[in-house]
């Protein structure tokens, strides 16, 4: 019979080469440590370089589900998130004085059943809720994105109004009283106002839609102003608030504790480790089988019922959340739609008037005072209705938005 010692190298001690020999093809598949430093200046010129170019809404949605930060972050969370399962133990032991060895598993772990098992099904659910939590972030950052781009097309479609009052011959003729003349002036001064209001907001609009798309202030990108035809206003029964993506995340989590609850059920039972022992100093082997008995499972398992029992009532809050979101938002719309209504009467009407005054200039030689009026009240007019239409246009998005347009087609699995 073959001996050990007699293939060993007598210099080598038996039991270290038989711990190597256990531990190399274990340590093969080892991770190692890489270096990846964060250089803030570095980062802050990366956000620059992606440069989309012209982009509508549907290619900013896309442009932001792959370069937004935030989603990349949680696309990161839901890959470890799937490999974040426990590791099963090999255990070996060494008699040094007796020339003994010992190796011994967990044959249930090793197939991936029993707690270790219910370890992959939670770790699998955990992905799930990563992947959900994705879903609702992109579907909050496209609804962003679409309130960004609704509110640039109203701002595209503001035009300077024309005054079409010239003073100076009616300052020549005597027939504009200086009263007049500083009301004309105030007119003049609420267009500029005007202008630089809606330079500033549309500014502001797109500094937002920047973020939102993970650009920083230097990549180059023109937004393409839309109008409102592409938001989808979606389906207005209760049932089309069931596909939320913020409620299909409370589904997540309860599916989560869900899985910890069986985890922790299985971990409350003994579990078995097999294993052989070889003897290096005479010949002969032997069989081991341990058992190992968890004290005190029981009441992380009743602490797991209760928390899955908490994840249940959060779908029950998160339901409410989506019908009291969609109650107000109908609310918001309609008061919002009415108040634009009332808007475009009222320009209508000062349109109305300022073309008539304009006309009696002709013919009027004391028109003048009550034309300077009617164009500051067109003005003034003009910048209500555009600030009626910016409400009315993003309540129509947040409705929209709330009704769970535009749902995610999928978030990435990779």
């Amino acid at each position: 019979m073959l001996r050990p010692e007699s293939v060993l190298p007598s210099f080598v001690p038996k039991h270290v080469l038989f711990a190597a020999a256990v531990a190399l093809p274990l340590g093969a598949g080892c991770v190692a440590y890489r270096p990846a430093p964060v250089d803030v200046r570095a980062s802050r010129d990366g956000l620059d370089r992606p440069a989309p170019g012209r982009l509508e809404f549907g290619g900013a949605v896309v442009f932001a589900h792959a370069h937004n930060p935030k989603l990349a972050g949680l696309v990161a969370e839901a890959k470890a998130a799937g490999l974040d399962t426990p590791a099963t133990t090999v255990g070996t032991r060494a008699n040094f004085n007796q020339e003994h060895l010992s190796a011994t598993a967990d044959p249930i772990a090793l197939l991936r059943l029993g707690p270790r098992g219910r370890a992959f099904a939670q770790a699998d659910a955990t992905r799930g809720r990563v992947l959900a939590t994705l879903r609702r972030e992109q579907w909050r950052i496209a609804g962003d994105i679409a309130n960004a781009y609704a509110v640039l097309g109203v701002l595209s479609r503001q035009r300077r109004p024309d005054l079409g009052l010239s003073p100076r011959r009616f300052r020549e003729a005597g027939l504009a009283a200086e009263a007049d003349l500083r009301v004309l002036d105030q007119a003049r001064a609420a267009a500029e106002a005007e202008t630089i209001e809606i330079g500033t907001l549309r500014d502001a609009t797109e500094a937002r839609l920047r973020s939102l798309l993970g650009l920083g202030a230097g990549a180059a990108v023109k937004f393409a102003p839309s109008s409102e035809a592409f938001v989808a206003e979606g389906p207005a029964d209760r049932d089309a608030l069931l596909s939320r993506p913020d409620v299909a995340e409370a589904v997540a989590r309860f599916r989560v504790a869900d899985a910890a609850l069986r985890r922790a059920v299985a971990n409350q039972y003994p579990s078995l480790e097999i294993g052989g022992e070889i003897n290096l100093g005479k010949s002969g082997s032997g069989s081991i089988v341990a058992v190992r008995l968890p004290v005190g499972a029981t009441r992380r398992a009743r602490a797991a019922e209760h928390r899955r029992e908490a994840a249940r009532h959060g779908v029950g809050v998160a339901l409410l959340a989506a019908e009291r979101d969609l109650a107000e938002r109908l609310a918001g719309y309609g008061a919002a739609a009415a108040q634009l209504r009332h808007e475009q009467a009222a320009r209508t009407a000062v349109r109305a008037r300022h073309k008539l005054a304009l006309a009696r200039l002709a013919v009027t030689p004391d028109a003048f005072g009550n034309a300077a009026m009617v164009a500051y009240n067109l003005v003034i007019q003009q910048a209500r209705h555009r600030r009626a239409a910016v409400e009315a246009t993003r309540a129509r998005v947040d409705l929209a938005v709330a009704r769970g347009w535009p749902a995610p087609k999928g978030a990435s699995d990779e």
